[in-house]
This record gives C-alpha cells, structure tokens and sequence, in this order.
C-alpha cells in the first residue's frame, strides 16, 4: 500500500515507457501534488497507471496538476486504468497534451473500473487524436459533476457500461453509448435531462 500526500513526481524514459507514478497489484491513496510524465524521447507518457487484477487503486486527488506532455511521444495518458483496475478521481485536473495521441483518461481491460467526480479531463494541443476519455470494451465508468474535454472527442465509448450524471461534454461522443445511463448532461448549448447525446463517426 502506497498512501502520500503532496509529493511531486516526474517520470521519464529514454527508451520506452516514462511513468509518473505507477501501481502494480497494490492500493494506492494518493492526495494532492503534481504527477508529470514525459521527455522527448519517451514513446509513451502515463502521469498515473492502475495495473491492478484484483485490488482498488484509489487516489483521491485534490491537487491542480496531472499531466502527460511532450513532444515527440507516441501515446499519453494523464490516467490510465487497465487489466481489470479500479481507479477513482476525485478532484483535480488531468492532461494530455503534445503528442502524437492524447487521453486525459484511458480505461481498458475486461472489468476495468474507473470512477470520476468532481474533475477536469481534458485532451488538447498536439498533433492529432485528442480524448477526453476513453472508455474500452467490457469496462465500467461512473462520472459524476464533472467535465470532459477532448479536442477530438469528449468521450469514447466502445460499448462500456456506467453513467455520466451532472456531466459537460466539451466535445462529441463517439464509439458505442448502447450501454450508458445518462442524467443531465450538456454538451454546447443542449441539455440532455434523461438521454445521452447523440454519437457521431
């Protein structure tokens, strides 16, 4: 178990991988401080990455910062949630930013979790493929009063179960929302009081 507060953290690779901070199989409780991942030669930047079959990895952030950016990575990710994780974000503001691929929160992986209230994620200003968030096959998400942001799409779903409620969709919606619960959400100047709104291409 891993718990802190307030520490700042940078990862980087010359080769491959550069994680910020990264859980394996354990619980996390991480509160406030800043999470960076990234350097020009990393193929990919993940600022905070849940690798968790069994056991919840739940940071409660309350800080500003969580970012991957810099230019010349392949894929970043301010969150990333996979292989059957459980991830919860509360508070905070998590980037992706200047590379070639962008999500400020990626869940993937057969009865990965990932809970959100109370947060900015957002996707912006690199070269193309900005998500907001990216919610896999056979994944669960739960969002709550908070905003989405992706310069590409706000939310990708490829058929992942859950609920948005109390959610600003800044940004289309994409993939496959069949399985989505949705209660007041807005996206530009549409208020959508019990459905979601519509998927585009």
């Amino acid at each position: 178990h891993v718990s802190a507060t307030g520490i700042e953290v940078e990862g980087s690779s010359a080769n491959g991988t550069g994680y910020g901070f990264r859980n394996d199989s354990g619980t996390a409780d991480l509160q406030g401080g800043r999470f960076h991942a990234g350097s020009q030669d990393t193929a990919d930047a993940i600022a905070i990455f849940n690798n968790s079959n069994q056991v919840a990895f739940a940071p409660s952030l309350m800080a500003r910062e969580v970012w991957a950016s810099v230019g010349g990575s392949d894929n970043c990710y301010a969150m990333r949630n996979e292989a059957g994780g459980a991830a919860m974000l509360v508070g905070g503001e998590f980037w992706a930013a200047v590379c070639t691929r962008n999500y400020g929160a990626y869940n993937t992986g057969s009865g990965s979790s990932l809970e959100i209230n109370n947060a900015l994620i957002n996707s912006s200003g690199g070269f193309d493929n900005f998500f907001g968030l990216y919610a896999g096959t056979d994944t669960e998400i739960h969002i709550s009063n908070s905003e989405l942001r992706g310069n590409d799409y706000a939310l990708d779903t490829e058929g992942s179960s859950g609920r948005l409620r109390f959610v600003y969709l800044n940004g289309v919606l994409t993939g496959d929302a069949s399985k989505m619960s949705c209660n007041a959400v807005s996206q530009d100047s549409n208020f959508y009081t019990n459905t979601c709104p519509p998927e585009v291409p």
